[in-house]
């Protein structure tokens, strides 16, 4: 019965006796699927007489190993080839067995077919990538369409850094006598009027740039000042009045700037829309540092 038992199970059984030379004393149904080997050969054979050299003298130094240190050997799962040709993926367990009986150590050996497993977990794989790839366009259609209601306003910022160039280009081409008095200004308003048109040009790149998460620690102050730069035009339009009150000593936090800063471009537009109605809205910023409490396991997880 109990042969019929072990003949049964889904999983490749062996059995070495570790004092007679580690000859296979226990070689089941499935192993002889799996190896190609009828039991007929393998009984009281050795792993040489079975199988080339070099596999033989792995499969001894593993055995030797379990039976010296009583420890049980997890094998990860490898892929081998059954004798009927077909390539499976095995994971394989080896563990000391003491027969008090006949005084006898034994080398129990336990394979199980996890080919339709890894299948799984590979579909698994390909599938949360698929999803990864969606989530990430969703995000970037999102920001487009963010960049979509702030691209008026940009080029409205951008008009008057560019007016003030045009003024001093053409006060330039007048001429220019060394000792004028007007220079010096002229020049630094047009460095200026440079240096705040392409802080506005690199913020609308750097919002609309599509990568991966890139988390270092920096200062959140300045990345709301950035956000509120390119909502500037929407929030004169909408008269509302931005309070921004900063802690001075915050510490640095982990986070992707460019990402961070389409939250809050977001949450000040849907600010916005919920404010039209309101005479004189008002919006306040504030960035403070405070020590959390204790919370619970998952707190605030989603389902």
């Amino acid at each position: 019965m109990l042969d019929a038992v072990i003949d049964s199970l889904p999983i490749a059984i062996f059995c070495k006796n570790a004092t007679e030379d580690y000859r296979f004393v226990l070689w089941n149904k499935m192993q002889e699927e799996v190896t190609g080997i009828p039991r007929e050969s393998a009984l009281g054979a050795t792993d040489y007489d079975l199988f080339p050299r070099s596999e033989a003298d792995g499969f001894r130094a593993m055995d030797e190993h379990v039976v010296l240190t009583g420890a049980t050997v997890d094998i990860p799962e490898e892929e081998v080839q059954t004798g009927t040709g077909d390539t499976i993926w095995l994971h394989t367990v080896k563990v000391q067995v003491e027969d008090p009986v006949l005084g006898k150590n034994l080398l129990l050996g336990m394979s199980e077919d996890v080919s339709e497993r890894r299948k799984l977990n590979e579909n698994l794989d390909q599938k949360n990538a698929e999803l990864e790839s969606t989530q990430l366009q969703l995000i970037q259609a999102e920001k487009m369409e963010s960049i979509g209601r702030l691209a008026a306003g940009v080029a409205h910022e951008v008009k008057n850094p560019l007016a003030l160039l045009l003024m001093g280009v053409e006060y330039l081409d007048g001429g220019v006598k060394p000792d004028d008095p007007n220079l010096p200004e002229i020049i630094k308003e047009m460095r200026e009027a440079i240096h705040r048109a392409d802080k506005i040009i690199r913020g609308l790149v750097d919002f609309s740039s599509s990568r991966k998460l890139n988390l270092a620690r920096q200062d959140v102050r300045p990345i709301l000042d950035q956000a509120l730069l390119l909502v500037r035009h929407e929030l004169l339009r909408a008269g509302a009045c931005v309070k921004t009150r900063y802690q001075p000593d915050i510490p640095d936090v982990r986070l992707d700037a460019a990402k961070y800063e389409q939250v809050v471009v977001n949450l000040l537009i849907n600010a916005l829309h919920a404010l039209k109605d309101t005479e004189n809205p008002e919006l306040e910023i504030a960035v403070w540092s405070a020590a959390a409490g204790a919370e619970d396991l998952d707190e605030g997880a989603r389902s």
